[in-house]
C-alpha cells in the first residue's frame, strides 16, 4: 500500500493534488513513479450539468458491467477447457 491507499504494482514516489490545464486535459492529480509520471484529468466531469453527469455515470456503469461480464465469460471458458483436457 502507498500513502494514497492505491497499489499499482510499483512504488509511487510522489502524489500531488494540482489544478491546471495540461496538454492532455484539466489535471487534478499527479503521481510520480520510478519510470513515469501519471496525470489524472477530470474533463469528463468538469462544467457538466447534473443530467450530463448522470449520463456519464450511466455510460461508465454500462462499460464496467460489460468488462465484468466478458471477464466472467473468459474465466468460465477457461474452466470448461481445463476440464475437457482431463
Amino acid at each position: 500500500m502507498t500513502r494514497s491507499g492505491v497499489h499499482l504494482g510499483t512504488e509511487i514516489l510522489d502524489r500531488r493534488d494540482v489544478d491546471y490545464q495540461g496538454p492532455y486535459g484539466h489535471v487534478v492529480r499527479e503521481y510520480t513513479m520510478p519510470t513515469c509520471k501519471v496525470f489524472i484529468c477530470d474533463d469528463a466531469y468538469r462544467g457538466k450539468t447534473q443530467d450530463e453527469l448522470e449520463e456519464v455515470r450511466k455510460h461508465a456503469r454500462q462499460v464496467a458491467y460489460g468488462i465484468l461480464v466478458n471477464a466472467q465469460k473468459r474465466k468460465d471458458a477457461a474452466e470448461v477447457n481445463r476440464y475437457e483436457e482431463i
